[in-house]
């Protein structure tokens, strides 16, 4: 897929580029990965809901995407690979942190682009739709200064993290090893 992305809903935010914005944003992100179609998408969920994953399951092909979360708990890790499951996502990985607070969201498109949301919003349908949140939005192509900054942010909250027991490898491994980073579907 082109990087320009002529869709009038997603066009707020753009493939490549910084942009600082708050109501709708999370929803648009979800919109623009949804565009790419295949990726790999990381959050954080320090708090979340059953609507946040409909909605990233009604924007994105979940069934071609890699998911990987980071949240609080045991309980909210069996919990939300359930919810991502049930809605077929092709991978799908937990990994805990008992003192998360971050909201970060990226999406990896394979040789093209990394996208990401790194604002106040939780991922819970007040987050998406009403809440007062505020974020900014950095999209870079494979290589650029941005790019390596979300890449490195994303690194860091998988440090700063526990994989989860149950975690689940589907199609490939997301990474050999923690500190593996040659899987990177970009580096």
């Amino acid at each position: 897929m082109d990087l320009s992305i002529e869709n009038k809903a997603i066009a707020a935010l753009p493939a490549e580029g910084i942009r600082v914005g708050s109501a709708g944003m999370l929803s648009s992100f979800l919109e623009l990965c949804g565009a790419f179609q295949t990726g790999r998408f990381f959050f954080t969920a320090p708090f979340f809901d059953e609507s946040f994953v409909n909605s990233f399951a009604s924007k994105l092909s979940v069934s071609r995407c890699d998911c990987e979360v980071v949240v609080k708990t045991p309980e909210a890790a069996r919990e939300m690979l359930a919810y991502l499951r049930s809605h077929g996502c092709r991978t799908v990985s937990a990994s805990i942190a008992t003192d998360l607070h971050a909201k970060v969201f990226l999406f990896e498109v394979a040789g093209k682009c990394l996208l990401g949301l790194v604002g106040s919003h939780n991922p819970t349908a007040a987050g998406i739709k009403s809440n007062l949140e505020i974020g900014v939005y950095i999209g870079a192509q494979c290589g650029k200064p941005e790019w390596r900054t979300l890449f490195d942010l994303r690194e860091f909250l998988r440090r700063a993290s526990k994989p989860y027991v149950e975690t689940v490898k589907g199609v490939g491994l997301y990474r050999e090893k923690r500190d593996d980073n040659r899987n990177s579907v970009n580096q």
